[in-house]
């Protein structure tokens, strides 16, 4: 498994896994045992995502989430809530995942490159010269 340093100081720059903005459906779940409830995934990493839900959702909360990468494709992933932000009715929660296999790394990866080759390529390449 890749190693993730996004902990500490949460700076786009210093993060090993770059984030896509993306718009896609999701179903949450606060753990333990609450009920499945509809979401969206507003940005995307292997190490987390940023959530939108209709519901207020707090910092330390752990979750699992079921993220619809296309119609054909799902990833299921735990994690727990480092920030949350409430915009005009919006309520966004910043989720970092708990360690994910490598076949939901690829999957995410392979979407996010599918979505938007170029600008993996920048972010991985960074400072190479053609």
């Amino acid at each position: 498994m890749l190693p993730d340093i996004t902990r500490g100081d949460h700076h786009a720059e210093q993060r090993y896994f770059p984030r896509w903005k993306i718009n896609k459906r999701a179903q949450y779940q606060i753990e333990p045992n609450h009920e499945q409830k509809e979401a969206r995934i507003v940005d995307l990493s292997c190490s987390g995502a940023c959530l939108v839900s209709e519901e207020v959702l707090f910092p330390h909360q752990k979750l699992k989430l079921n993220i619809y990468l296309n119609d054909a494709t799902a990833v299921t992933v735990s994690g727990r809530i480092i920030w949350t932000n409430r915009w005009f009715q919006r309520n966004e929660a910043g989720i970092q995942f708990d360690p994910i296999n490598y076949k939901t790394q690829d999957l995410i990866l392979d979407h996010a490159f599918d979505l938007r080759k170029e600008d993996l390529v920048k972010y991985w390449f960074k400072g190479w010269n053609d």
